[in-house]
C-alpha cells in the first residue's frame, strides 16, 4: 500500500531504478521512453508520477484500480500508450474497461486486458500476461514473450 504523495512514489521509483542500475551497470536507460507499472493504488500513483514527469513515461501499465484518467493530461505528459487490466471478478474491472474506452476516445492509445477469472490478486500466469502487456505498451510485436516452464 502506497502512502504519501506522488512525490514520495516518484522518489521510491527513482531509488529502485538507482538500485537496479547498480546491480546491472549499463543495462538501465533512464533517459526516457520508460514504461511505468502500477498495481492497485500503485496504479493511481503511477499515473500521477507519469503526469508529473513529462516525457519520462510514455507507457503505462495500470492494474486493478478504479482510475479516472484525463486523456488531455496524459497526452500533455507524453504518455502514448496505456494498458489497463484487472481480474474478471475484481471490483475495478468495469472501471478499467471504461477508462480504456475514454482514453481511446480522447486520442490516447489504450487497451484493456483481463487478468483472468480471478479477483484482486495476481493470476498464476502473471509473468506471461505482464510480458504481453509491456510488449504492447512498448510497441513490440506480438509473440515476443516466451512462456517459462
Amino acid at each position: 500500500m502506497w502512502a504519501g504523495s506522488y512525490v514520495d512514489a516518484a522518489r521510491a521509483i527513482d531509488a529502485a531504478l538507482t538500485g537496479a542500475a547498480a546491480l546491472a551497470p549499463g543495462q538501465i536507460d533512464r533517459a526516457g521512453d520508460g514504461t511505468l507499472i502500477g498495481y492497485s493504488n500503485g496504479a493511481y500513483f503511477a499515473a500521477e508520477v507519469a503526469c508529473a514527469q513529462q516525457g519520462r513515461w510514455p507507457g503505462l501499465v495500470l492494474l486493478s484500480m478504479k482510475v479516472d484518467l484525463d486523456p488531455a493530461r496524459l497526452k500533455k505528459a507524453g504518455v502514448r500508450r496505456v494498458l489497463l487490466g484487472a481480474g474478471d471478478r475484481d471490483g475495478a474491472s468495469a472501471s478499467m474497461k471504461a477508462a480504456s474506452e475514454r482514453l481511446l476516445s480522447g486520442g490516447v492509445q489504450a487497451r484493456f486486458m483481463s487478468l483472468g477469472p480471478g479477483g484482486h490478486e495476481f493470476p498464476a500466469d502473471i509473468g506471461a500476461r505482464m510480458c504481453e502487456a509491456v510488449a504492447w505498451v512498448r510497441y513490440q510485436a506480438a509473440g515476443v514473450c516466451t512462456p517459462r516452464p
